[in-house]
């Protein structure tokens, strides 16, 4: 099978051009249970200060935003509004603090040799994931220059 056919199986093309327009490119191992290494390709989405700030106005607003119009909901207003509320700030918060976020990746899985979709999450080496087809849990970490 070919390199492209293997991947177009495991990431469809829609996702993959998304990836490769918001993210960076980055080699990884991946290291299974069993003590085996394989390779793989992650996209690692970065945001500066100002991006993180309008991320952090847009999610808040949107939260604060759901809570005015909640005011309008007989009976659910009275948890709805507070929940709104209070999850401005939270949302606020969170989207300032991430400067990083893996968008997602491929690679081999180390024990069986099948594909491995490596799902979206936050940066936090190494990652952790588990292979859809033995179910072996596997860690992926930056490749080694």
């Amino acid at each position: 099978m070919k390199k492209d056919e293997t991947l177009n199986s495991i990431v469809p093309p829609e996702k993959l051009k998304k990836w490769q327009t918001l993210g960076k490119k980055t080699a990884v191992e991946i290291l299974g249970s069993s003590g085996n290494i394989s390779q793989g390709e992650i996209f690692i989405q970065q945001w500066n200060k100002s991006e993180r700030l309008a991320q952090a106005v847009k999610w808040g607003s949107i939260y604060w935003a759901l809570a005015v119009i909640c005011v309008f909901i007989p009976i659910l207003h009275f948890v709805l509004v507070p929940a709104f509320v209070l999850a401005g700030p939270i949302a606020f918060y969170i989207n300032l603090k991430r400067e990083k976020l893996v968008l997602g990746g491929f690679g081999t899985c180390p024990k069986c040799g099948e594909n491995l979709p490596i799902e979206k999450s936050k940066v936090e080496w190494p990652l952790a994931d588990l292979c859809t087809h033995c179910h072996n849990t596997v860690k992926i970490s930056l490749m080694k220059s």
